[in-house]
């Protein structure tokens, strides 16, 4: 459907190989209250009909759509494609495999235009085996912290990246002239942990974040999305946190900012992600290797214990267990609570 207005929202779609999952996320887009609203489903290359499937689906769709096929470039690059291509006051990412509830764009746009605010962030649910989790946004803050306008910017970065926030890319809102103004964008080729270093540098940015206790999102985790996958590119994850660190550096005084980066996301990511390839198949002789890459045990070392984390002892110990053998740290960690599950990390609140 081709329109000349301007709509309030862009719901962009990055979809690869997406046509056997892709009616969730659109049907949700379909069912929106508010009808002030243009889809822009980015197809990065796939090699299936996704772009047909889109199409199909959108046929009928009473607001402004387009599919964009591109070459394959990664959700980064897609959804930066998003970003130029949008005509929306607002923008919001929201991926093939996921959905927004009914009043999703009705509750969003209207928190974010009785605030004028440049971010919207509402609750969000996270559904795994059937098995639905609610996460409210507020849980993350003392009685004195809850409030519909977040003025401390550095705390909640400071929450997002202890994960006491829970919050994905699909659960919240950005204002499109915020983002250009910012020079707001995703690291173009990063398809691990790009969605939090996307809203850590926004958060650092945003004149006014806001929130509403609703949960209306909806992350659906799908066995065999590019997330699952077990290879090494999982360490794009890690990347991610190391130029955050020098972002942060760089942008803001806070220096507690960097060394929780540096202190404790990075060394606690390092384990995580040698657990989780350990565990669902990668060649162990090559991660015994990299954990005795000479970067990852300096960074292991520098766990910091007054970091703030409740769970700091525990990640301490797995940080010293793998400083000391691979072997044993895969060991400790199968005794202790058994193979993980083979799962989806959320896109933000990991």
């Amino acid at each position: 459907m081709i329109s000349n207005s301007f709509p309030e929202l862009s719901i962009v779609i990055p979809a690869y190989n997406a046509e056997k999952h892709l009616a969730r996320s659109i049907n949700s887009v379909l069912k929106q209250t508010s009808r002030n609203i243009e889809l822009l489903l980015v197809d990065d290359g796939s090699t299936d009909e996704t772009a047909a499937r889109a199409r199909e689906l959108l046929r009928s769709a009473d607001f402004p759509w387009r599919v964009y096929r591109q070459e394959n470039g990664g959700v980064s690059n897609a959804r930066n494609s998003g970003i130029r291509l949008s005509k929306g006051r607002f923008i919001h990412f929201l991926d093939s495999d996921d959905e927004i509830r009914e009043e999703f764009v009705e509750k969003m746009l209207n928190e974010a235009q009785t605030n004028d605010s440049d971010i919207v962030v509402c609750g969000q649910e996270i559904v795994l085996n059937g098995r639905e989790t609610p996460q409210a946004v507020f849980n993350c803050f003392p009685e004195d912290n809850r409030d519909d306008n977040f003025s401390n910017n550095l705390h909640l970065i400071a929450e997002v990246l202890f994960s006491r926030l829970p919050l994905g890319i699909g659960s919240i809102i950005l204002r499109k002239e915020f983002l250009t103004e910012c020079n707001l964008c995703f690291t173009p080729g990063c398809n691990h942990g790009e969605d939090r270093e996307f809203i850590v540098k926004a958060f650092s940015k945003a004149r006014r974040i806001s929130s509403i206790s609703d949960v209306m999102f909806r992350y659906i985790i799908v066995e065999g999305s590019l997330s699952h996958v077990a290879n090494l590119r999982r360490f794009e994850d890690v990347a991610t946190y190391f130029r955050l660190a020098k972002y942060l550096e760089r942008e803001l005084p806070d220096g507690r900012l960097v060394r929780i980066v540096r202190n404790y996301v990075i060394p606690t990511r390092i384990t995580s992600t040698v657990e989780y390839l350990a565990f669902n198949g990668y060649d162990k002789k090559a991660l015994r290797k990299i954990s005795r890459n000479s970067s990852i045990r300096s960074s292991l070392r520098n766990f910091w214990f007054g970091s703030g984390a409740a769970n700091s002892f525990k990640e301490w110990l797995r940080c010293r267990l793998l400083l000391i053998s691979f072997d044993l740290f895969l060991l400790v960690m199968k005794l202790k609570k058994g193979k993980p599950a083979c799962v989806k990390w959320p896109s933000l609140g990991t």
